[in-house]
């Protein structure tokens, strides 16, 4: 509870940072602290994953503060919460956040430099590299056993595979290549960001619908894509991301509206694994530590976060007011969202609905319940969100044309959300 807490907080107050309205920022952290990947990770008993993700939002907003301010208090600041984060030992999640610091503040940093601007530059460098000290020194005591132990472990070059898995560890120093990208993201379940259970949501699902009554309440494999199991919901919603679509489309003009773009594109085709092989080989071998991580689709949880801080600027964009009468793009991107649903509702038909390998693993009859399952699954899945994206599109289109007030608006995204 308490970390859900320190993350939605987190959130909301890296929005109001970024002079997101106190309503707005509130939607948007509900919506953090309730991606059903979050209850995943609680109910298979990953907890410091879960707690390295909750202090992401702080970790943005402390080194944004300290970039901002450059005072001395700051990097106080900035090295105890990327101390607190260091310290959950989850050194994946601590690269992703050093990843995005790198996206946001890289350029901006740099800009100091070719401006001429030596001494502020300088003396921010300073800071930063402080801060950083400070971090290394209070975080190094639970990771000089992790270093000597790493080394005799699959994470350090020892697989326990021979011939060439062997040898890509080994080149890696890290696990093998085959190992490290197993459960890469699929190009086709992007789809499961918008509605969570597309590709049948878990492994194991238990199932709720109608056409098999003697089956209701029994658990049965519902997931259907390309990884060989899942456990979680990788999902934002679809609400969420149409807010987001409409922030970048009317703040793209500002520096880190782009750089959080690119970071949310970066971070999906990181997240492909095998599927974009040239770029994970790029990182496996020679950015440093990389070659011990693996899941590469965990990525996808940086993904929502930054889509996440898009979705408030999306609030901010429909809650301020028009310089022109005839801008209509927020009832536009809602109609465009129900024109989506809508092809997928009329071409769910033509989906195989069957995970690679299981044509030889069930029976015929089986294996055509399971595909009648999964599409009921599925439909279920896009009507539900085009409900809800059909109800936010009437309020926002209402609230346009000054039929609906501020306050229910934001009452009715929040209950929505």
């Amino acid at each position: 509870f308490w970390y859900f807490l320190l993350g939605g907080l987190g959130m909301f107050a890296l929005l109001i940072s970024r002079k997101i309205p106190w309503y707005a920022a509130v939607i948007v952290a509900l919506g953090f602290i309730l991606l059903p990947h979050w209850q995943s990770l609680i109910h298979v008993g990953h907890y410091s994953k879960l707690r390295a993700f909750m202090v992401m939002p702080w970790l943005i907003l402390s080194f944004q503060l300290l970039v901002d301010k450059r005072k001395w208090y700051t990097v106080g600041i900035f090295a105890l919460i990327f101390s607190w984060m260091v310290r959950t030992q989850h050194i994946q999640v601590v690269f992703y956040g050093i990843l995005i610091l790198l996206f946001l503040y890289l350029i901006p940093v740099l800009r100091l430099l070719f401006r001429k601007e030596y001494r502020l530059f300088g003396d921010l460098t300073l800071k930063i590299a402080v801060a950083v000290v400070l971090t290394v020194l209070v975080s190094a005591q639970p990771f000089i056993s992790l270093h000597e132990y790493t080394p005799h472990s699959t994470r350090g070059g020892n697989p326990l595979q021979i011939g060439q898995e062997q040898a890509s560890a080994t080149r890696a120093k890290g696990v093998s290549l085959d190992y490290a990208t197993r459960w890469s993201l699929s190009p086709k379940e992007i789809l499961n960001f918008f509605f969570p259970r597309f590709f049948g949501g878990m492994s194991s699902e238990k199932y709720d619908g109608n056409a098999y009554p003697r089956l209701k309440g029994q658990n049965l494999p519902g997931y259907w894509g390309d990884m060989p199991f899942t456990q979680s919901y990788d999902s934002m919603g679809f609400l969420l991301f149409l807010l987001a679509l409409i922030g970048i489309i009317r703040y793209f003009k500002l520096g880190q509206v782009k750089s959080l773009t690119i970071f949310a594109v970066f971070t999906v085709l990181l997240g492909f694994g095998h599927h974009l092989m040239p770029l994970y080989k790029l990182f496996f071998y020679y950015f440093p530590y990389f070659s011990k991580f693996r899941v590469p689709v965990m990525i996808v949880n940086m993904t929502f976060i930054t889509l996440l801080i898009l979705a408030g600027y999306g609030l901010k964009a429909l809650f301020s007011p028009r310089e022109h009468e005839r801008d209509y793009l927020e009832p536009l991107v809602f109609g465009g969202g129900v024109v989506f649903i809508l092809i997928l509702l009329l071409f769910r038909g033509q989906f195989s609905y069957m995970a690679p390998g299981e044509a030889s693993r069930y029976p015929g009859e089986t294996l055509g319940i399971l595909k009648a399952v999964r599409k009921e699954i599925l439909t279920g899945e896009l009507l539900r969100a085009l409900w809800i994206t059909v109800l936010a599109g009437l309020a926002v289109t209402a609230y346009r044309f000054k039929k609906l007030a501020k306050f229910p608006l934001a009452l009715i995204l929040l209950g929505l959300v």
